[in-house]
């Protein structure tokens, strides 16, 4: 397929094929708060994401911490907060698109690749 753009922005169709998907009724749902932590990978641009976010409410901050992974922790509800505006199908992203879920009390443990 070749690329199509969407408002002047390029998006590579690079599937051709489509992955099967098992329907909602077969599949047992996840139950997971948004108060659970998270960690993604974040790029330079979502580092820096993080930070103007917090400018523009007079917070000098310095970008979320990496453990030797790349990781960078945070609430789901944060995570949403911050990058939310900046999510968009077919666009650059912030971060990895690999997300670590971790319920209540679970151990944080680095992902297994």
């Amino acid at each position: 397929m070749k690329p199509k753009t969407n408002h002047g922005a390029e998006i590579a169709l690079e599937t051709t094929e489509r992955q099967a998907v098992a329907p909602a009724a077969t599949c047992s749902p996840i139950f997971f708060d948004i108060n659970y932590k998270v960690r993604v990978k974040l790029n330079p641009w979502g580092r820096g994401i993080y930070m103007d976010h917090y400018a523009k409410y007079g917070v000098e901050c310095e970008p979320p911490e990496r453990d030797s992974d790349g990781w960078s922790e945070f609430q789901l509800w944060n995570l949403m907060e911050v990058y939310g505006p900046h999510m968009t199908i077919g666009m650059k992203v912030p971060f990895e698109t690999e997300i670590a879920l971790y319920p209540e009390n679970a151990p944080i443990l680095p992902p297994t690749s």
